[in-house]
């Protein structure tokens, strides 16, 4: 009950507004470890999931997913495109900048970050921990730097925010004390970051 078979794995979901979203990140592992994909951390794979290639979960700049992915995905599962996440991280709080990230992470989500955090809530049952991301060529896992990028649960939207045609995700963030939920451009629009990947499908 409440759960969907992506891969082999199930995944629990929650409903927020009109949209159905899982409450893990996906861990399937698409294309070749190290390279299609990365582990974070063994031992933090449930909470994390893995991080991805741009390229390996989405086509180009088109706005619609991989063949690969879309070979795992069914009734209507999809990334989310901005104006979902837009709609997940302003539910019911249009002043989502004012520290309403509280409410999306995982009431223990700082035991995997690097800052310890009070007040978590997950209020939306949204579950979140800090995804981490991987930088390459032969940057590894940036621990500092990129608005503490680590802490961040940053997750990939399916269509550009702006004009730019760069990728852009939406995420959590409690990092410098600013438990922000925010949408913007993919990891500084460079796209040698991997990141995590959360699911959506409409509710109606």
């Amino acid at each position: 009950a409440n759960s969907v078979l992506i891969g082999k794995t199930w995944y629990p979901y929650v409903k927020i507004g009109n949209l159905y979203w899982t409450t893990e990140n996906l861990r399937e592992p698409i294309g070749t470890k190290n390279t299609d994909y990365w582990v974070y951390d063994e031992n933090t794979v449930v909470e994390r999931g893995y991080i991805y290639k741009h390229e390996t979960i989405i086509k180009g700049q088109q706005g619609v997913e991989s063949d690969a992915l879309l070979a795992l995905l069914h009734d209507g599962w999809h990334i989310p495109t901005n104006n979902e996440a837009y709609n997940l991280i302003t539910y019911n709080d249009p002043y989502y900048w004012q520290n309403n990230g509280l409410r999306f992470f995982a009431k223990d989500a700082d035991r995997i970050s690097t800052q310890t955090v009070t007040g978590l809530t997950d209020a939306l049952g949204f579950h979140a921990y800090p995804s981490g991301v991987y930088r390459v060529p032969n940057h590894g896992y940036p621990d500092s730097g990129f608005n503490g990028y680590n802490n961040r649960a940053s997750f990939y939207t399916k269509t550009p925010y702006s004009a730019a045609g760069q990728v852009y995700y939406f995420g959590v963030n409690f990092s410098d004390g600013g438990y922000t939920a925010t949408l913007g451009n993919a990891f500084g629009g460079q796209t040698y970051l991997y990141g995590a990947v959360r699911l959506c499908k409409s509710a109606t």
